[in-house]
């Protein structure tokens, strides 16, 4: 889907819906939110996933990404300043709630509650602003550290990852 939305924006200029299809994006983004919305709150466990049932989400993104800009409704509520704030730490919060969650589970013998879970969201949400702030930010600010930088932490990073798991392959 990401590279079909890709082709087409490369194909096409996007310039401003002119007031025939300025509805059409209207809608679009409309029924964009709706299938997201449908697919957080009607899929479940029994749910297939993924599978046939992944295109209800995936269309939805694929609409919203298309056709909601700063002349839609839909582009205008994404593009306020709480939702930016969102999408700023959103992979930060990604990142922290899985172990969370994982070390929640491994707790308890039971599955946490939802008002656990709820607190742990939130707490997700303040290490992910954190990590936002005093991560994220400072290694894409170019001044602060440079792409050279970067690239060395990560390669040793990488390089202490793969010595660690080739001596933890022989021992038995």
């Amino acid at each position: 889907m990401g590279a079909l939305i890709a082709f087409y924006f490369f194909r096409t200029a996007q310039d401003e819906p002119r007031n025939e299809r300025r509805a059409l994006h209207q809608v679009a983004g409309i029924v964009g939110v709706l299938l997201i919305g449908y697919s957080v709150l009607a899929f479940d466990k029994s749910t297939p996933f993924p599978g046939v049932y992944a295109l209800v989400p995936t269309l939805g993104a694929a609409l919203l990404i298309l056709f909601s800009s700063q002349q839609t409704w839909v582009g205008r509520l994404l593009g306020s300043k709480p939702l930016v704030s969102v999408g700023l730490i959103s992979y930060s919060a990604y990142l922290w709630h899985q172990p969370l969650f994982a070390f929640a589970r491994l707790r308890s013998l039971d599955e946490p509650s939802k008002t656990v879970l709820l607190w742990l969201a939130g707490g997700a949400l303040v290490m992910a602003y954190f990590s936002w702030k005093y991560v994220e930010r400072p290694f894409r600010d170019r001044q602060l550290v440079s792409g050279r930088q970067v690239f060395a932490v990560s390669t040793a990073g990488t390089l202490a990852f793969l010595l660690i798991g080739i001596g933890g392959s022989f021992e038995e």
